[in-house]
């Protein structure tokens, strides 16, 4: 699992690596593990503790080893819910589960304890690095350069692979050491040699290598819809046989990608927006975001459109996708998405009111059912029965939550009953009746105490759910 900056989110962690450990077990002769859902639409927000239980189920199920292997663990830092994550699992680690993290930096977590008591072993710097030895041996067969210059090449790069392939790649061009060669490595380090080597290729493949450093992840399929299908293929082929600024991932679900190494990919950034102007970023940013849109990747859209401050794009799909995230508890990416927003985008859209106060409905108290309250109304007055079934559904909640009288519980579920009974006779919104039905079952059974109308509202619900296998 190559990791980044949205799994700092425990959510968003959970769901990539539940997703990667079931396509392995998808491949095995008897396949054990259930596709996961452990949030609700009902309860407080426990997440991290339900997302832990679930995911130490799903890697309790194998009997056989399993291996894990996070990389860029930097991304996700040291105080997150998602490296909190982490640090349980290796804490109560299953004993047929290796877990390798790789980073960049040293973790946050206790290695010390961990060392001591066995579950952890460390391989750093030091232990990675080339002796001068082995530096000789890789330059060996790329050039002529005397005794003196490798110790100085290996001084410089302190023996970092990634630094020797850089300074062999400049030699490669040269054929001799690059002019101002530098004391030690540093980043200026780093980008001195990439624009050595970035200046020498030809326009075509440096135009190529700056549009495509904006993605994080490059999926093949999505820079042919940008370039020419061959001169992709071309380019990365040539970059990877060379070892040079990137590297192949394969994704939870099987599929082949690369990704620039991150001090390139700052470089390559840096030049686009040097040679384009400041606007240069953030177009490229939209048109990827379209191409993801078009192959019905909505979170990578949005997060391209992010980039792109592409905001009426970004509430557009927020509008169409916002139930998904619903239905997979990730409120927490929900609320993201929608904090990137201007406040009076989000004021003025019934679905972004509604949307937005469900991502805080538990803290929310009294404020939600205003809020939710302006969303109705809002839907009422657009005619949208779908939006009015999720508005009232939630009023309803609220109402309970906040132990409002039974008289106005009763009256949200009136008007919840009204809606449902204007589609009766239509097999329209399942999610969004399935979800009111189960709130007036709740509202008649916590908010007034009759129990026979709730259970009757609860087995609709359950109807509701098995129509949509939910």
């Amino acid at each position: 699992v190559h990791l980044n900056g949205e799994d700092r989110d425990d959510a968003k962690l959970f769901e990539r690596i539940s997703e990667a450990v079931q396509a392995v077990d998808s491949q095995s002769a008897q396949p054990r593990s259930p596709v996961i859902q452990p949030d609700t639409v009902l309860g407080a927000e426990q997440g991290l503790l339900r997302r832990l239980e679930g995911l130490l189920g799903l890697l309790n199920r194998f009997t056989d080893p399993l291996v894990i292997v996070l990389d860029d663990l930097e991304q996700v830092g040291d105080s997150s819910s998602g490296a909190e994550l982490i640090q349980e699992v290796i804490r109560q680690c299953p004993a047929q589960l290796k877990l390798f993290l790789l980073s960049r930096t040293i973790p946050g977590f206790n290695l010390a304890g961990l060392k001591i008591s066995g579950k952890v072993c460390s391989i750093d710097n030091a232990e990675l690095s080339f002796t001068l030895a082995e530096t000789e041996a890789f330059f060996r067969d790329k050039t002529d350069l005397q005794p003196d210059d490798l110790e100085k090449i290996h001084q410089m790069t302190a023996g970092w692979a990634g630094g020797l392939t850089l300074v062999s790649e400049s030699v490669r061009q040269l054929n001799k050491i690059p002019d101002h060669f530098p004391d030690q490595w540093s980043d200026e380090a780093f980008n001195y040699f990439s624009q050595e080597i970035y200046g020498r290729i030809p326009e075509e493949i440096r135009q190529f290598l700056v549009q495509t450093s904006v993605m994080e992840f490059i999926d093949p399929q999505v820079v042919q819809s940008l370039f020419e299908k061959e001169l992709a293929r071309d380019i990365f082929g040539q970059l990877e046989k060379r070892n040079l600024f990137i590297q192949r991932v394969t994704t939870a679900g099987g599929g082949t990608g690369f990704k620039y190494h991150r001090l390139f990919r700052q470089f390559l950034i840096k030049q686009l927006s040097e040679a384009g102007g400041p606007g240069a970023l953030k177009e490229m940013n939209h048109t990827i975001a379209d191409v993801f849109w078009e192959r019905r990747d909505h979170e990578s859209a949005l997060r391209y459109y992010s980039q792109a401050d592409a905001f009426s794009e970004m509430a557009r799909i927020i509008r169409i996708k916002g139930a998904d995230y619903m239905i997979r508890g990730n409120l927490a990416g929900l609320e993201k998405w929608i904090s990137y927003l201007p406040g009076e985008i989000v004021e003025n859209d019934a679905w972004l009111i509604l949307y937005q106060t469900i991502t805080r409905r538990i803290k929310g108290g009294q404020k939600n059912i205003r809020l939710f309250k302006e969303a109705l109304e809002l839907f009422e007055a657009q005619g949208d029965v779908r939006g009015r079934m999720f508005a009232v559904g939630y009023l309803i909640e609220a109402a309970v939550f906040m132990r409002k009288p039974s008289e106005s519980i009763r009256a949200w579920i009136a008007e919840g009953e009204s809606v449902l009974h204007s589609v009766r006779d239509k097999e329209l919104y399942p999610l969004a009746r399935g979800l009111l039905w189960q709130q007036i079952g709740l509202g008649y059974i916590a908010g007034t105490g009759n129990l026979p109308k709730g259970i009757s509202a609860c087995r609709n619900a359950a109807l509701m759910g098995r129509q949509i296998n939910n």
